[in-house]
């Protein structure tokens, strides 16, 4: 490390100078920083100045909060590595790809660090992480101050983002919960949990236990406050299970077929709550009972909807030989509906389970 120290003449300080330190650092495999300190006394100087210094193949994110003292305390900052969406706009759609994320809590007087892994967001195959969302009791962001307020050049050698996040005293509440597979019971490390609001995002720990902070008016991309009368929905995903989708409704969580829902005894609103979701698996539905001149035509579909589901998830034909494959299907599917022109047209009906040694694929035969 370099430096240079400038002391003023006597007639400067009288004017009001400041003495300066000029700081050059270089490390191989780092960016060079420069810096300038300046002091109207040497004896200021405290414990020393720190340099932060980042790798050639890191990102620097910064993070600034324009109004800490609302906080009171600690909050809670969510980076998220998103593969297809928008890093200057989080939060303008769910993004189901969001698959690595950095949590950490935070005091909103500093500016916080942090240095990532290098991406280009606009490279096929790339990723590049961004602030996805801030929060503490009674604490969340405002989505109009969530973007961005600078970039570096996507091509220069040193890459920063730069957030000044405006912080906004809301009435919220606290969901606690779990997440497990409905198959097992086993925990599902790290899955994400999406909330109401916009902003409103948190992960699971390594035992699938997290707490979601969501206003109790949640806001919209633009920060507006959401219609009292539209639907307020969770989402708790993972890439290996289908999306569970839970309604906020009557002061409480309703589930719908995409998982199941329960509440530890003398629970409420908050929680304790235990999410089981449901495993992706590969399905082969018996349908031989058809006809063969029946099956060219008929589709079987799944029952419900998966916010997830890739095309070919919820509706596939029935092949010549009377078997229609699902490359996946949430486990514990119970009922499709069979659409044939003949001999009965649409036709709900209940699938049982006759051989399954828990691998895969997922034998079913159809029992009228």
């Amino acid at each position: 490390m370099l430096s240079t120290f400038w002391e003023p003449s006597e007639d400067d300080k009288q004017q009001g100078q400041q003495y300066r330190f000029e700081l050059f650092a270089r490390a191989p495999g780092y960016v060079d920083i420069r810096g300038r300190h300046t002091y109207s006394n040497l004896d200021e100087t405290g414990e020393g100045i720190d340099l932060f210094l980042v790798r050639r193949d890191s990102h620097l994110i910064r993070v600034k909060f324009e109004n800490p003292h609302v906080a009171g305390g600690t909050v809670t900052i969510v980076l998220a590595c998103n593969e297809s969406g928008n890093p200057d706009q989080p939060g303008f759609a769910i993004d189901w790809d969001e698959r690595s994320y950095i949590v950490a809590m935070v005091n909103p007087q500093q500016e916080t660090w942090f240095s990532v892994p290098l991406r280009y967001y606009y490279t096929a195959g790339e990723t590049r992480f961004g602030l996805r969302s801030v929060s503490a009791p009674n604490i969340l962001a405002d989505a109009n101050y969530m973007s961005p307020s600078f970039n570096t050049d996507p091509t220069a050698t040193q890459q920063e983002t730069v957030y000044n996040v405006r912080l906004l005293v809301e009435d919220t509440v606290t969901i606690a919960g779990s997440a497990v597979d409905m198959r097992t019971g086993e925990p599902i490390p790290h899955a994400r949990v999406y909330g109401p609001g916009t902003t409103e995002f948190t992960v699971a720990d390594e035992n699938g236990r997290f707490e979601l902070i969501t206003g109790k008016t949640p806001r919209g991309p633009r920060g507006d406050p959401l219609p009292e009368n539209e639907s307020r929905y969770l989402y708790v995903s993972d890439e290996r299970y289908a999306t569970m989708t839970v309604e906020m409704k009557d002061a409480s969580l309703h589930a719908d077929a995409t998982g199941r829902l329960l509440l530890r005894p003398g629970g409420n609103l908050n929680g304790p709550w235990t999410f089981q979701l449901r495993p992706w698996v590969e399905a082969t539905i018996d349908c031989t009972f058809l006809a063969p001149e029946s099956r060219p035509e008929a589709t079987l579909d799944i029952m419900y909807d998966v916010v997830d589901a890739l095309p070919g998830d919820r509706r596939r034909g029935v092949d010549a030989d009377g078997l229609c494959r699902f490359p996946r299907i949430p486990w514990g599917t119970e009922t499709v509906r069979l659409a044939t022109r003949v001999p009965f047209g649409v036709k709900e009906l209940k699938i049982e389970s006759v051989s399954w040694d828990g691998e895969e694929p997922y034998q079913l035969t159809v029992r009228e």
